[in-house]
């Protein structure tokens, strides 16, 4: 009588498919950044602060669209 052969997937393998389907995208999944009310004129902007390295990296990154009158206020230092 034949055998079935079982396949096997190798455990390394199996172990990085398993972390990268656990682990968040730590980009996607930051904490939005702290939002200040500008006026220019008689418009009201609400606009999201980008004070940091990292968070003027991510910007307006994995935005599939921007309500009216918001934005983002990127701060960089003096030098």
């Amino acid at each position: 009588m034949p055998r079935i052969k079982k396949s096997r997937v190798p455990l390394p393998a199996l172990a990085v498919l398993l972390a990268a389907l656990a682990a968040p995208p730590a980009l996607a999944q930051s904490p939005r950044p702290a939002t200040v009310q500008l006026t220019a004129g008689i418009h009201l902007i609400t606009a999201e602060v980008a004070d940091s390295d990292p968070s003027r990296t991510r910007g307006l990154m994995f935005r599939q669209n921007l309500p009216a009158n918001h934005g983002m206020l990127f701060i960089f230092d003096r030098k």
